[in-house]
């Protein structure tokens, strides 16, 4: 086989070991790859980062070995740098993946300032929704300092932009082979306390459906959807609370 074609494979192998052993975030896997710097120049030759690699458990043929090396040697000076390394995961970053984050930064800011705080989206992390924690191969507290410490790297003091924000989610993918999108989008929904957007769509479909139900003779949907909305907006605002909707929600079986 000529291995030359297959190296997105066999990067993706990499990232599927990287995520077997628990390495979610890329400063996670700082530790372990300086462990095997011998030198201490900050970069890994070929036998350093073969052993690199037996550590997060892929064994590789000679070939597959050189295929791989030559990917993340961005600079061809048969060295990899750490940073080459990193940079060559994250190079990948699936749209999908993408827009779920996108809409998870848009549903937390709010105001649509365009930037958020660090201390509050720490605060607001749901470190007990994430899949490692539900599963138990995770402490709570763990998940949460890697989330502050990964994302504290990529904001401008407390404040996290949307870029930055995309950054951080682009190193948590670079740790996930592309079989694990699904399992992302969920973590980043689960942590947030978000619904998909498709969920989103089928409540409005489901609403819709039980308005036009009890729509009755010269009434049309607007009037039927007006009439319920005076009944639960107590103090004629025109708005109704998050807990007002939510008995409108329930007042029609959603």
């Amino acid at each position: 086989m000529d291995w030359k074609f297959h190296y997105g494979e066999l990067v993706n192998k990499v990232k599927y070991q990287l995520h077997a052993k628990g390495l979610d975030v890329i400063t996670a896997i700082y530790d372990y790859y300086q462990s095997f710097d011998i030198d201490g120049s900050g970069q890994l030759d070929k036998v350093e980062f073969e052993n690199f690699l037996r550590k997060v458990g892929m064994f590789l043929t000679t070939q597959e070995l050189t295929v791989v090396f030559k990917h993340f040697d961005l600079n061809q000076d048969k060295q990899i740098h750490y940073k080459e390394f990193v940079e060559a995961l994250r190079a990948d970053f699936p749209d999908k993946r993408v827009a779920v984050v996108r809409y998870a930064f848009q549903s937390l800011d709010r105001s649509g300032a365009g930037a958020l705080s660090l201390a509050d989206l720490v605060a607001n992390f749901r470190a007990a929704a994430h899949p490692r924690v539900k599963l138990r191969e995770k402490q709570e507290d763990r998940v949460l300092a890697e989330f502050e410490a990964g994302l504290s790297l990529r904001a401008d003091g407390d404040v996290v932009s949307e870029a930055a924000f995309l950054e951080f989610y682009a190193d948590v993918s670079a740790c996930l082979p592309a079989e694990k999108d699904e399992y992302f989008v969920d973590m980043v929904l689960d942590t947030w306390g978000l619904v998909s957007t498709q969920r989103v769509s089928e409540l409005e479909d489901i609403l819709y459906e039980k308005v036009r139900q009890r729509t009755h003779g010269a009434d049309d949907e607007g009037k039927t959807a007006a009439r319920v909305f005076r009944h639960f907006d107590k103090d004629e605002s025109g708005s109704v609370s998050f807990e007002e909707f939510n008995q409108v929600l329930e007042a029609y079986g959603c």
